[in-house]
């Protein structure tokens, strides 16, 4: 598909000047082409304010702006796309009418707030799940079913932050989430900060959520465990930011992840024991 034109003028006035940007900040695309190839689901900023719209691939014309729209996904099938809104109500309307066919806020409690939400879709596309994050390090997910928008299981807000919003499973068994429940997890004192060295040791570094869609839908939370050696704190070129990136399936039943040290990590899905990821090198 040719690259669409940058159309800025087709964007509702208050909105004038707005830039496309194609990438979340976690390194999802938000550029999402329709089955057909006819439309694409952009992502426009301004003033730190983002929005979506759907604009025509041939000829970059805006169809419908989604000013209210934290996020926003086509259905595999391209009959529905799928929005959710800072309120947490998703919306799913035909396409191309737009018809609203069912409008429902998930069943979340987000009394810390909604600082923004990431939709993931099913294969079969019969289920999708909303990240959710506060702003304050708190991070959560609800499983949903679709188009009826029936709340199916929950992950309330824990503390933690995360590179990857949730991810099905190529055979759609499972939602996974990985998140780094402590900014400073290499050491255990109470007067730590970002430059207090590790006492050295195995530590928990992550948590891995695994939600199952179906049957009882249980919820599973492994420990993602990494052995630092002794005196290692974090370099300065890591910049606060020491959680697994491109979260990825690699298979049904493999999960994987790059390490922010370097290298990268695949292991079973669920685990059958601890899950070790290979641990930085001593500082030098």
């Amino acid at each position: 598909m040719a690259p669409l034109p940058d159309d800025r003028y087709s964007l509702p006035f208050l909105w004038g000047g707005a830039r496309f940007v194609p990438t979340s900040p976690w390194g999802t695309s938000w550029d999402r082409p329709h089955p057909s190839g006819d439309v694409v689901l952009r992502t426009v900023e301004r003033k730190d304010r983002f929005a979506r719209g759907i604009w025509e691939t041939s000829t970059g014309r805006l169809v419908r702006f989604l000013k209210e729209a934290e996020d926003a996904l086509w259905t595999p099938d391209g009959a529905h796309v799928v929005t959710i809104d800072a309120s947490l109500i998703v919306t799913v309307s035909t396409w191309p009418g737009l018809a609203v066919e069912a409008e429902r806020t998930l069943a979340f409690d987000a009394g810390a707030g909604v600082g923004g939400a990431e939709l993931a879709l099913s294969h079969d596309g019969r289920l999708a799940s909303a990240w959710m994050f506060s702003g304050q390090s708190e991070e959560g997910f609800a499983l949903f079913s679709i188009p009826g928008i029936e709340t199916l299981a929950s992950l309330p807000y824990v503390q933690g932050e995360s590179a990857t919003p949730c991810l099905f499973s190529p055979d759609d068994r499972w939602v996974a989430l990985v998140r780094e429940p402590d900014p400073i997890w290499w050491t255990l004192g109470d007067d730590r900060d970002w430059d207090t060295p590790t006492e050295g040791g195995r530590v928990h570094w992550a948590t891995l959520h695994l939600q199952a869609t179906a049957g009882d839908r249980r919820r599973l939370e492994h420990p993602i465990l990494v052995d630092v050696p002794r005196g290692w704190f974090p370099p300065e070129e890591l910049a606060g930011a020491t959680w697994p990136r491109n979260v990825r399936f690699e298979g049904p039943a493999r999960l994987g992840f790059d390490l922010p040290w370097g290298g990268s990590f695949v292991f079973e899905v669920p685990p059958e024991g601890p899950c070790v990821a290979p641990g930085p090198a001593p500082r030098t």
